[in-house]
């Protein structure tokens, strides 16, 4: 049974994740999103930070051309599950998010993304 609230888009984008490990250490971890939603966010990266951990993301999304980045999108959340199995491909973790206000007309773009998804 699926539990999700919000439709999931499958789409990878260059992202950084930053945390502060246990021991008070500021890391840094580039990946890419194997899909994203409203809420939530999947990141593949086999160097994962620990399910509660608080995170900050940065994910570059690609213009249309796909020539140059064309949107970023900067969350905060909490990591709620991580995936060891698999190969490269396939590891990382899912995080619940809340992306920050984006302000101009890159606004509007969002916009039309949450019109798209309640229809």
């Amino acid at each position: 049974m699926e539990k999700r609230k919000t439709t999931r888009y499958s789409l990878k984008c260059p992202t950084q994740c930053r945390w502060t490990s246990f021991n008070a250490r500021s890391l840094t971890n580039n990946g890419l999103t194997r899909d994203i939603s409203v809420g939530g966010v999947f990141v593949l990266d086999p160097s994962s930070p620990p399910v509660g951990t608080p995170i900050e993301l940065n994910i570059a999304i690609p213009n249309l051309s796909g020539t140059a980045y064309g949107l970023h999108l900067v969350a905060t959340g909490t990591v709620i599950r991580v995936e060891h199995h698999g190969d490269l491909t396939s590891k990382g973790f899912a995080a619940a998010v809340r992306f920050r206000p984006i302000p101009g007309e890159d606004a509007g773009i969002v916009r039309s993304l949450e019109v798209i998804q309640t229809h």
